[in-house]
């Protein structure tokens, strides 16, 4: 239990009589708070983002601005948060801590701040029923991420690996093929006449709750001739801004909480905060990088030729920066040449390229050979032939342990070395 004061950030509308009866409470000593009133979410996130202490962030529902985003940022700032309002609504499900309702005391406030503000302190979970219409939680199917740079023939290889892994399961609506790229080919390669609902949807419901088994499949649509079911992607590449990193990795465990097998046709590039310093790179890139660090199977897709090994060098590399398991990577050589000789000077170069952690799985690339009736089977939506998706599902068959759901690796602080700052490699001081 603290014994200080504990700076506290309120977010809500001009005329909530509970921030006069808060204010005055700390002036007259009742609760040991030093209360900062911010006029919007923008102005919020801002304070939470300058690093200014703040041991919680007290939202008022009324408001309508509280949504996984906004609490993921406080979560993320090392604060707790509460909310005033009704008390039916689950808040905890979006990571709220605790929930006043209006009217609330002092003495309930104080018990509010003693029990939460510390270090971040972890919501309390329900545990949720088990039927299919329940909420999408505690079931965790097997998630499969596809990516190439444009061009590759990724989005082909997706469709068919959620194919091959339709045919292996007899249960009807077993597998999902996401469409997680911004480019979003699927609709154009399942002949779409809908555009509506997509991820966009799919996000969405996320942001303010979690929608239950049903739902999820309610914004998805059906393809028979293949065995699995779609969900499209972004209507246009500058919708990204629509999908927070928060919200995706909400529906991303939704939906492999309601699939037994999810395919996620992604995008190539994996720049993250990390690397470039950008909030907004790491919100544009979510739909590649969380699904990419939960995935079980990482299927890494390239063209043979020298432009084609040349970009799949350098999708590996950052694999290899994300500290990417290489137990989980699968190489495919989409087109690849029929010759034995080219094929093996391809795996030659391919190993010789690449980092020593990934040369086992550099050796056992898959060759794909290039089918000549694709376009025709896009446009019918008609099955791929077993020559294209079973190499698919011997490549990630036995790919990858069950990756933790919720933890995603991070980088840890390096220590400095005394005396090391200020010096050139070669021992020459920097001026």
């Amino acid at each position: 239990m603290s014994t200080g004061r504990y700076p506290v950030m309120v977010l809500a509308p001009a005329r909530a009589g509970w921030v006069g009866e808060v204010l005055s409470w700390t002036m007259s000593g009742i609760v040991p708070v030093d209360l900062i009133r911010c006029l919007s979410a923008e102005e919020l996130r801002a304070r939470l983002a300058s690093g200014a202490p703040c041991s919680a962030v007290v939202l008022d529902a009324s408001a309508g601005n509280i949504d996984r985003e906004l609490v993921a940022r406080t979560r993320d700032a090392d604060t707790a948060c509460l909310v005033v309002g009704p008390a039916g609504r689950d808040w905890s499900d979006l990571g709220v801590h605790a929930v006043l309702e209006p009217g609330f005391s002092a003495e309930q406030l104080n018990q509010a701040l003693t029990e939460h503000c510390r270090s971040t302190p972890t919501a309390p979970v329900t545990t949720p029923p088990d039927a299919s219409g329940g909420r999408t939680r505690g079931h965790h199917g097997r998630l499969h991420c596809v990516l190439g740079t444009p061009g590759s023939g990724c989005s082909t290889l997706a469709a068919a690996l959620a194919q091959a892994l339709a045919g292996e399961r007899a249960t009807p609506g077993s597998v999902l093929l996401a469409d997680f790229d911004l480019r979003s080919s699927q609709a154009a390669l399942h002949d779409s006449a809908d555009v509506i609902p997509g991820i966009q949807e799919m996000v969405e419901a996320h942001r303010l709750g979690r929608p239950s088994r049903q739902q999820v499949r309610d914004m998805t649509f059906t393809v028979p001739d293949r065995g699995y079911d779609l969900l499209l992607g972004v209507r246009r590449h500058r919708d990204w801004v629509a999908l927070g990193a928060s919200s995706v990795e909400a529906a991303v465990e939704s939906l492999a909480a309601t699939y037994r097998e999810t395919v996620f046709d992604t995008g190539s590039d994996l720049d993250d905060e990390v690397t470039t310093g950008s909030h907004d790179i790491a919100d544009r890139n979510a739909t590649t990088l969380v699904p990419l660090r939960r995935s079980h199977s990482v299927v890494v897709v390239a063209r043979p030729g020298l432009a084609g090994l040349h970009r799949l060098i350098g999708l590996i590399g950052e694999l290899e920066r994300l500290e990417i398991d290489p137990s989980r990577v699968a190489l495919i050589i989409n087109c690849a040449p029929r010759r034995r000789r080219a094929r093996a000077e391809i795996l030659a170069a391919l190993t010789e390229l690449c980092p020593v952690e990934l040369r086992p799985a550099a050796r056992a690339a898959t060759m794909i050979p290039t089918i000549a009736d694709l376009e025709s089977r896009h446009s019918t939506v008609a099955p791929f032939p077993r020559r294209l998706t079973s190499p698919l599902v011997a490549a990630v068959g036995g790919l990858g342990e069950i990756p933790d759901p919720i933890a995603t690796p991070t980088s840890q602080p390096v220590a400095v070395v005394p005396g090391s700052l200020g010096h050139l490699g070669g021992g020459g001081l920097l001026t």
